[in-house]
C-alpha cells in the first residue's frame, strides 16, 4: 500500500510538471497564444491548462482507480489559486478545478468501498469478456483484476 501510494504521489507530480513544462515551453519560445485571428490571454490559456489536467487526472483516476494520484494535482491548483489570487480567471479555475477533481475522488472512494471486491457483482464484472463490459487483459489471456470506475 505504501508503495503503492508513493508511485501514485511521484507520477501525479509527474503528470502536473509535464503540464507545467508545456507550458514553459509556450512561453520560451514566445507564443503569444494567437489561434489565427482569434488571440487568448495568458490567463485564458492558464485556466485551459488547468481544465486539461483536471481532465487527465480524471481519465488516470478512472482508468487505474487510483485514489491518491488526482490529490496531488489538488494541492498543487491550491498553490496555484493561492500565488495567483488577484488573477480572478486564474484563481477561480484552480479552486474550481481543485474543488471538482477533490469531489471525484471523493465519489470514486464511496464507489469502491460500496463495491469492495469479493461481492458477487464484483467478481462479476471483473470476469466478463471485454464485449460484455469487463475487462480482459493482454490479448485474451486472464482476466485483469483491476478494472475502471464505471
Amino acid at each position: 500500500m505504501f508503495v503503492d501510494s508513493a508511485f501514485s504521489i511521484y507520477s501525479g507530480w509527474a503528470t502536473v510538471t509535464s503540464v507545467v513544462n508545456c507550458s514553459a515551453a509556450l512561453v520560451a519560445v514566445r507564443w503569444t497564444g494567437a489561434l489565427g485571428s482569434l488571440a487568448v490571454s495568458p490567463q485564458e490559456w492558464s485556466a485551459c491548462m488547468l481544465v486539461i489536467a483536471v481532465l487527465i487526472n480524471v481519465a488516470v483516476t478512472v482508468r487505474s482507480r487510483d485514489l491518491v494520484f488526482p490529490l496531488v494535482f489538488v494541492w498543487a491548483a491550491a498553490v496555484i489559486r493561492t500565488k495567483h489570487r488577484y488573477e480572478p480567471l486564474v484563481a477561480t479555475t484552480a479552486a474550481v478545478t481543485a474543488a471538482v477533481l477533490l469531489l471525484l475522488d471523493a465519489l470514486a472512494a464511496v464507489h469502491l468501498w460500496v463495491k469492495k471486491p469479493g461481492t458477487a457483482e464484483y467478481q462479476y464484472r471483473v470476469s466478463m469478456p471485454l464485449a460484455a463490459g469487463g475487462i480482459q487483459g493482454g490479448g485474451g489471456g486472464g482476466t485483469r483484476s483491476r478494472q475502471g470506475l464505471l
